[in-house]
């Protein structure tokens, strides 16, 4: 007699399966996410008239913009287009300076 092959639970399969590939997608989606950085523009008129290429973000009336950190924003650092906005917590590490050991 020929054996019969056992009895596959085809939904349960389905749903592991399902869950490896959604798994992996959002490893990949971590993997490949663009940190944010805040930039200010160096003169009054890089705010009217510059934005992120890729993203369209442009600037608001007063303070910085949210850009990814990608080639495109370090070329406008570079360039002096824009500046880094300096978090408030760096400043106040910066100005405590520590003390050496006795």
């Amino acid at each position: 007699m020929a054996q019969v092959p056992a009895v596959i639970d085809i939904d349960a399969e389905l749903i592991r399966r399902q869950k490896i590939m959604d798994d992996r997608l959002k490893a990949m989606q971590e993997a490949t996410t663009v940190p944010m950085i805040t930039v200010i523009p160096t003169k009054p008129e890089y705010r009217q008239y510059l934005k992120h290429e890729p993203s369209g973000i442009g600037f608001g009336e007063e303070g910085g913009a949210e850009w990814p950190n990608d080639q495109f924003t370090k070329r406008r650092v570079r360039d002096g287009a824009v500046k880094l906005e300096e978090k408030k917590d760096d400043k106040k590490v910066a100005a405590a300076p520590a003390r050496p050991a006795e």
